[in-house]
C-alpha cells in the first residue's frame, strides 16, 4: 500500500472525529449538558491521533521525502499544510482549556469549546481535502518507487512504535456511537 493511501484512510478516522466534534458543538449550542468526559476524550484523540501520530508521519516523513524529490519546503503547499497544522494545534489547545473549564464547571467553557470546535473542524475539513486532493497526489507522481517503498518502511515503524492508537480508535468508535444517533450517517 503507498504511504499516502494509509494517511487518506486516516482522514478518514479524523472525519468521523471531526463530525463527533460538530455533533457536540451543537448540542452544547442548544444548551444540552454533555459528559465532560466526552470533550475531553475527543481532544485526548486529536493530540494523540491526529497530531501526535498523523501529523508526525507527514510532517517527519513525507514532507521530508517530498523536498527530497524536489517539492519546495518553504513557500509551497508544504509549508502550507505545515502551517495549518500549527493553526489546528492553537486551536486545539483552546479546546483542551475549554473543556477543562467545562467539567470545572466555569461559566462560558461550553462557549468556548463551541468556538475553538467549530473553527477546529473547519479549519481541517478544508485541509484534509486539500491533502487529499492535491498534496497526496503530487506526492505520489513526485516519489519514486523505492522513496515509495523507503517511506513505507518508515510508516511501518512509525505505526509499530504508536503508543495508545488502539485505544484511541476504541474510544473514537465508543463517541461515535454516542453522538451518531443526533446525525445519522455520520461519516
Amino acid at each position: 500500500m503507498r504511504p499516502t493511501v494509509e494517511l487518506t484512510g486516516e482522514h478518514n478516522q479524523i472525519k468521523i472525529m471531526l463530525g463527533v466534534i460538530d455533533v457536540a458543538c451543537d448540542r452544547l449550542a442548544a444548551g444540552e449538558a454533555l459528559p465532560a468526559g466526552h470533550l475531553q476524550q475527543m481532544v485526548l484523540f486529536i493530540k494523540g491521533f491526529v497530531d501526535k501520530h498523523h501529523h508526525d508521519k507527514e510532517e517527519g516523513l513525507l514532507f521530508p521525502a517530498m523536498e527530497a524529490a524536489g517539492v519546495p519546503g518553504e513557500g509551497g503547499p508544504l509549508a502550507a499544510m505545515s502551517g495549518e497544522h500549527d493553526i489546528g494545534r492553537q486551536l486545539v489547545r483552546q479546546m483542551s482549556d475549554a473543556a477543562a473549564g467545562y467539567a470545572a464547571g466555569q461559566p462560558g467553557a461550553a462557549a468556548s469549546f463551541i468556538e475553538s470546535g467549530r473553527n477546529y473542524v473547519s479549519l481541517l475539513l478544508a485541509h484534509i481535502d486539500k491533502e487529499d486532493q492535491i498534496l497526496y497526489p503530487m506526492a505520489d507522481s513526485r516519489l519514486s518507487q523505492e522513496q515509495q517503498q523507503e517511506l513505507r518502511r518508515r510508516f511501518d515503524e512509525a505505526d509499530a512504535a504508536a503508543d495508545g492508537s488502539a485505544e484511541l480508535i476504541e474510544d473514537l468508535r465508543g463517541l461515535q456511537a454516542a453522538y451518531q444517533q443526533q446525525r445519522p450517517g455520520l461519516v
